[in-house]
């Protein structure tokens, strides 16, 4: 009598247990009948890789152009750059385009070399050299880059504030650990009190206008002005970080882009103490002091950030 009750009682405990489960099986499967039926009326479509060799005319501003795959990025390290070097790879992985980069990722800024790119020229695979897009760290040389990429190629760079921007730059390489200073002091400050000392080895001196080539123990202004001409010359647009939404505006009407083309997250943001540098009047001193060290970055940061205000005007983004 007892192995019956064991039995009628585990009988039991199956039935309860079968009815809850069989509950959540008929949610589950009402649910994925409305998940079903919502995806058949919107009637998704896959994204397409199309041609590279059919450039598309669409509607820019009322204007009708062409738009434009064949870009040179130089991309500067911590000045925003990841954010529109993803736009760049959005781009020209929808698009089946071919992308120029680099064998050692940890020598930039360095020159380009073709023994240093990837894919190299090879008659066996197809690839005839004919790069469509870099958007990889880099130094700019003009002979170099007019040899790899195609002559229609729309030149694009970026630029940050050269005092947040050094900010940027010692925390991301860890200058300050280095130089044994607490995260909770300053480090600017120690970096400014003796800059020749420290830039022997953490070459903080003008960083941005290293990409552009500039030899890091020229710094008169004079080689400025004459690297500013040069950009001016070699680069159809220069953007801004703390402008970047216009900016971006301003590189889809350039390239004739669609608005989707620019959608964006910010990537790689940092937050770091040593941001904040105290009071107003503390940053404002640091500042001058900076500009009196890095004074060929920011004639070229205030340079193009006067060009884009003009552009920004022209183009009714005020």
């Amino acid at each position: 009598m007892q192995e019956w009750s064991v039995v009628v009682l585990t009988y039991a405990i199956f039935l309860q247990f079968a009815r809850q489960i069989w509950k959540y099986l008929v949610f589950a499967i009402i649910l994925y009948s409305v998940i079903y039926l919502i995806y058949a009326q919107v009637n998704l479509e896959p994204v397409h890789v199309r041609d590279i060799t059919h450039e598309t005319k669409i509607h820019n501003d009322g204007d009708v152009c062409t738009e434009k795959r064949n870009i040179f990025f130089l991309k500067i390290a911590k000045t925003g750059s990841t954010t529109v070097q993803q736009l760049l790879l959005r781009f020209g992985l929808v698009r089946n385009l071919s992308f120029m980069l680099f064998v050692n990722k940890w020598a930039y800024p360095s020159r380009m070399f073709r023994h240093l790119l990837l894919p190299e020229p090879n008659r066996s695979t197809g690839f005839d050299g004919r790069y469509n897009i870099l958007c990889d760290h880099t130094m700019y040389s003009e002979s170099e880059v007019k040899q790899l990429m195609p002559q229609d190629t729309f030149y694009l760079t970026n630029l940050r504030h050269p005092f947040t921007h050094v900010k940027s730059y010692i925390n991301y390489a860890n200058i300050f650990t280095t130089l044994n200073i607490s995260k909770k002091q300053d480090f600017l400050e120690d970096l400014l009190s003796n800059p020749e000392q420290h830039d022997r080895v953490y070459r903080t001196r003008n960083i941005m206008a290293k990409f552009f080539g500039l030899n890091r123990n020229v710094s008169d202004l004079a080689a400025g002005d004459a690297l500013i001409k040069q950009i001016d010359a070699n680069f159809h647009l220069v953007l801004i970080m703390e402008r970047i939404d216009e900016s971006l505006v301003l590189m889809k009407r350039r390239l004739c882009w669609s608005a989707k083309d620019i959608l964006f997250l910010p990537l790689r943001v940092l937050k770091y103490k040593g941001k904040a540098t105290g009071t107003q009047e503390d940053e404002d001193s640091l500042i001058a002091r900076h500009r009196k060290w890095s004074g060929i970055d920011y004639a070229i940061y205030d340079h193009f950030v006067r060009k884009l205000q003009v552009s920004r005007i022209k183009h009714g983004l005020t």
